[in-house]
């Protein structure tokens, strides 16, 4: 007697098979406890131990001939899989698949309905479902059903993996747990006989389902209901995610004995890392009306989810950085961990900073070295012990050219030619000489396409206190007379959530792609101040920013991919801005209005590329599907498409493999999730 512990998509009658025993049955009895404990086969579960008779000694049929039962009793048990016929619908030879992959085709696209027919422009992702039982007649149309499992979750909110003996272990190691979703997702499927099966060339019956897919959301199921089985986000434990699940087929052979398949969803799957901030209208003031820390999550573990499911990728969303290092910045804010903040990884509140300085020139010249320039700082500082005064900061900073007298060290004057950069670490000098414990950080941008260089000077306080820089001046005259050749004009800059600027630069003759390679102050100064990752570049992360309303109020969202800073210009460097997504309030509602935005813009980030001009797909130039329809904008479809900008482009092969797959991070890294998230108002 042998044990065997039973696994995911086993059967007794492979099992039976294996090991060489006439029937299931045989050991169907040879487990009486197991009978007690589960019924019937249909109930044995993952883990359980199932015994193995041994195989009985072959006897003499009279002739001297020795027979083994399972010869003698005839054809092996009833068997049930997926297939891939390669749009060769009667081959008796289709190719058996343990993956499937959600489509990316519109749905009615590409799926007839008659079991037969060859399709056009085939749909690789459809697949059918098999079955060979040699108790059927030609005639049967046997019924197989299919079911959505989802992944067991550990204590850490991760895919639980179990060994041979049924204990946890690693995903490199242990075999995958699921069970049913909830509710539960079914399909049951007729099959019918392959012709060219039970024929004197091919004995062996065949019987073969229609075409079926996989689908993302209930529009597309709702299309095809008869050829469509629903691999959605499980909306009672937003952790469950669409690439962990698998497909499980049923099937009761004419024998009575229940056979199964289970096939994985999803193939060579990635997590690319993505954080959400939403900006409050003031400091601790109120986020975008209709928007809450838990309906944009949502939004990411529903839509992006679903998008993003057709290129075998998934978001991520990740710890802020700045929590565990415990920034003051963000000190009283929701950026600071709570139960809440445990449960909702990932998204967050911040306050619009109005704490950086912006110098720069808009032509190759460097300062003038005949102005003043200044700005004014102001800030509570807190007591400095228990039961002091809050000490009120409000003073001006100047440099002078070297040729005026003024009260400041010769060091640190203005210079001719000297670049924005030189200038704000002079700032920044004058500001650590007065010792009053505010921290600096200087930013030099690149170099603009067609105009000069410039250089930010972030200020803030270790205390977390909100620092305001305000009143920037400059006495030059040039600055009132000829804009375009400005030497060293400077802004201080407060980021306005309600009128939040993407497209238009510091730069004089703001117009199409002046804020290109760089980015605008307002982008640069939240970057500057909330990027989730310490060293540029470093962890490979996408951050959304959330505002309350755009300058130009006609677009939905706006993206600083590497293709959108480099077009026209040699992009040189790594900056700040980049990998960064901007999307309006209503691209991340409870409605699902705008559902496709923040995906589109990722895309652009994820990709490296502009748009495609197909209204089906998520890159789409000229405005998105606002509603969810079969035909909407949310396909990112496997060939070549005609773009807007230069050639055509493989939307699905771009996010897959471009320069951007340095934000693609491996499938089996698997982050926790220990709380469940609370479900939005």
């Amino acid at each position: 007697m042998k044990k065997h512990v039973w696994r995911e998509g086993d059967s007794l009658g492979a099992l039976a098979e294996q090991h060489h025993l006439p029937n299931w049955q045989r050991i169907w009895e040879s487990n009486p406890e197991l009978q007690a404990k589960r019924g019937t086969p249909e109930n044995i579960k993952p883990g359980d131990e199932v015994n193995i008779p041994d195989v009985a000694p072959k006897t003499d049929n009279g002739q001297g001939e020795q027979l083994n039962p399972f010869e003698a009793l005839g054809s092996p048990a009833a068997g049930v899989r997926f297939v891939d016929d390669r749009n060769n619908p009667t081959t008796p030879n289709a190719t058996p698949i343990d993956t499937l992959e959600i489509s990316y085709r519109v749905t009615t696209h590409a799926l007839p309905a008659p079991y037969w027919q060859k399709v056009l422009v085939p749909d690789r992702r459809n697949f059918r479902v098999e079955v060979v039982d040699t108790g059927l007649k030609a005639s049967d149309r046997p019924e197989v059903v299919l079911e959505v499992l989802k992944p067991k979750l550990d204590a850490k909110g991760r895919p639980l993996f179990v060994d041979e003996k049924g204990l946890p272990t690693s995903p490199a190691k242990g075999t995958p747990q699921y069970e049913s979703t909830t509710p539960k997702r079914t399909l049951t499927v007729r099959l019918q006989r392959v012709p060219t099966t039970g024929t004197t060339a091919n004995p062996r019956m065949l019987f073969r389902s229609a075409y079926l897919r996989l689908v993302t959301d209930e529009r597309d199921q709702a299309a095809r209901s008869r050829q469509t089985l629903l691999t959605d986000h499980e909306p009672g434990d937003l952790r469950i995610e669409i690439l962990d699940q698998a497909v499980k087929a049923t099937y009761k052979s004419s024998k009575g004995e229940p056979v199964s398949r289970v096939a994985r969803v999803g193939r060579d799957r990635k997590r690319f890392r993505m954080t959400v901030q939403i900006l409050r209208a003031s400091k601790g003031g109120a986020p975008p009306a209709g928007v809450t820390r838990q309906i944009v999550y949502r939004h990411v573990r529903c839509w992006v989810r679903r998008l993003y499911a057709q290129t075998n990728l998934a978001p991520e969303l990740v710890r802020f950085p700045a929590v565990s290092s415990g920034d003051p910045r963000l000190k009283g804010t929701a950026g600071w961990m709570t139960a809440e903040d445990e449960a909702l990884i990932g998204v967050r509140e911040i306050d619009p900073p109005r704490n950086m300085l912006s110098i720069y020139n808009n032509g190759p010249a460097g300062a003038s070295a005949r102005a003043v320039l200044s700005f004014r700082l102001t800030c509570d500082l807190p007591p400095a012990q228990a039961g002091g005064s809050v000490q009120k900061i409000d003073k001006r900073y100047s440099l002078y050219p070297a040729n005026r007298p003024a009260p400041v060290d010769a060091t640190l004057r203005i210079t001719e030619n000297e670049s924005p950069e030189e200038t704000c670490k002079k700032f920044a000098r004058l500001i650590e000489d007065d010792k009053l414990g505010f921290q600096t950080k200087v930013i030099r941008n690149n170099l603009h396409k067609d105009r000069g260089r410039s250089a930010d000077l972030l200020i803030w306080h270790p205390s977390g206190v909100p620092v305001v820089v305000q009143e920037a001046r400059s006495n030059d005259p040039a600055h009132l007379t000829n804009a375009l050749t400005d030497r060293h004009r400077i802004r201080a800059t407060w980021v306005n959530p309600a009128n939040f600027r993407v497209t238009d630069s510091d730069f004089a003759g703001d117009g199409a792609n002046r804020w290109e390679n760089i980015g605008t102050r307002d982008v640069r100064c939240v970057c500057h101040n909330y990027r989730s990752w310490q060293a540029e570049g470093a962890d490979g992360i996408l951050d959304c920013f959330v505002v309350h309303r755009f300058y130009k109020n006609n677009i939905w969202g706006f993206a600083y991919g590497r293709e959108s800073m480099n077009k026209n210009a040699l992009l040189r460097g790594v900056h700040p801005v980049l990998a960064t997504i901007y999307v309006d309030p209503g691209a991340v509602g409870m409605n699902d209005r705008a559902y496709g935005t923040t995906s589109h813009e990722s895309g652009h980030v994820l990709g490296d590329m502009w748009h495609v001009v197909a209204k089906t797909q998520v890159m789409t130039s000229g405005g998105m599907t606002e509603t969810n329809t079969v035909a909407g904008s949310k396909r990112f479809c496997d060939q070549k498409l005609s773009a807007d900008v230069g050639p055509a482009v493989n939307v699905y092969q771009n996010v897959r493999k471009c320069e951007a797959a340095l934000l693609l991070h491996d499938w089996k890294d698997y982050p926790e999730y220990p709380q469940q998230p609370p479900s939005p108002p």
